[in-house]
């Protein structure tokens, strides 16, 4: 964010200060060469920027980067889903400079589009073939579409000047099934190819969730007025394949299929962190290629594997890097673990 080519280390924040006050925002620390030698790192001493939002609930979403405004620097883009009691959110740009941590750093703002609730939980950018997209989820929906969730697709040139292209808009998933909550993005093959989670986290009895993995032709990003609804007989050419988890029988006993969901080099990675095979709450994740379909679980009871999902792309081979926040039954409290799976190009 400062130009010095080390890369900055982003945080989400939610705490109850000792004045009564609470603070809701991201916290950035000045990347160090240090940070990737073997070892913990004590980041007490370091430079930070605290960057707070003004929202009445909730912690903040996100973050994504992406240079929007041509300078160079990378900028942060924060998701605030809870300005108000009526849910309706925005995307908070922090523009890079290089006194980031030294001065008070400029901001531009992405309103919610008309009528739309939880705006800014999930952000994607996505780069290619001369197109730079972002990707802003809704998943607490509208009214008028029977508080299904959104997707909205912009044209990332036109964000820093707020002055923003809406290029197309999704709409997928059952009433609070919060289609968007997770959704992870790439360009190929002149398609604008997303994965969608909805892990039905409001739907109370019936918290299953769905996950979507779609395909949209980038000349269809044309700036339509009616959005895309995904379960809808005329979009199922942009479907590549859909999962549903059980159906649960009792309040919260779902699996929350889609809860995190990522693209791997040669198809999807979809989580649900409260399957019970084969222990309760223990967790999984199905990986799903062209030719092979595999499935991981945790051991423990209520490890909740698949809590978080992230990608890294190395030359050979796609990382997936998943999360398990209470993997390790033998530590009180218990210890989460990140695991590491290689998934060759």
């Amino acid at each position: 964010l400062d130009g010095d080519g080390t890369p900055d280390l982003a945080s989400l924040d939610f705490e109850n200060r000792a004045d009564g006050r609470a603070y809701r925002g991201v916290t950035v620390i000045r990347g160090l060469r240090a940070m990737a030698e073997p070892g913990r790192t004590d980041l007490a001493h370091h430079a930070i920027r605290e960057i707070a939002l003004e929202m009445r609930k909730g912690p903040a979403q996100g973050p994504a980067t992406a240079d929007c405004d041509g300078d160079g620097l990378a900028d942060l883009l924060c998701g605030a889903v809870h300005l108000d009691d009526a849910r309706r959110g925005a995307v908070v740009l922090v523009h890079g400079a290089r006194d980031f941590f030294e001065s008070e750093p400029r901001r531009s703002t992405l309103a919610s589009p008309a009528g739309l609730r939880g705006f800014g939980c999930a952000i994607k950018v996505v780069e290619g073939v001369g197109r730079r997209l972002l990707l802003v989820s809704a998943p607490v929906g509208a009214t008028d579409s029977g508080m299904r969730g959104h997707v909205a697709v912009f044209d990332l040139g036109g964000i820093a000047a707020e002055q923003p292209r809406l290029l197309c808009m999704l709409v997928g998933g059952r009433q609070d099934e919060w289609f968007g909550f997770a959704i992870d993005a790439e360009i190929r093959d002149d398609a604008l190819r997303i994965a969608v989670g909805a892990p039905g986290i409001a739907r109370g009895v019936d918290d299953g969730g769905r996950a979507y993995l779609l395909s949209i032709p980038l000349q269809e990003l044309n700036g339509r007025e009616a959005p895309i609804d995904v379960d809808e007989p005329g979009a199922a050419h942009l479907v590549l394949t859909r999962l549903e988890g059980p159906t649960a029988g009792t309040m919260g006993s779902g699996d929350l299929l889609g809860r995190s969901v990522a693209l791997t080099s040669d198809g999807w990675a979809v989580a649900a962190p409260r399957a019970d095979e084969p222990n309760t709450n223990a967790g999984a994740v199905t990986i799903e290629n062209s030719d092979l379909s595999s499935r991981l679980a945790d051991e423990f009871h209520d490890a909740e594997l698949g809590w978080s999902l992230a990608r890294w792309k190395c030359e050979e081979s796609s990382v997936l890097l998943i999360g398990a926040p209470k993997a390790d039954a033998r530590a009180m409290p218990r210890a989460g673990t990140v695991r590491a799976i290689a998934i060759p190009r």
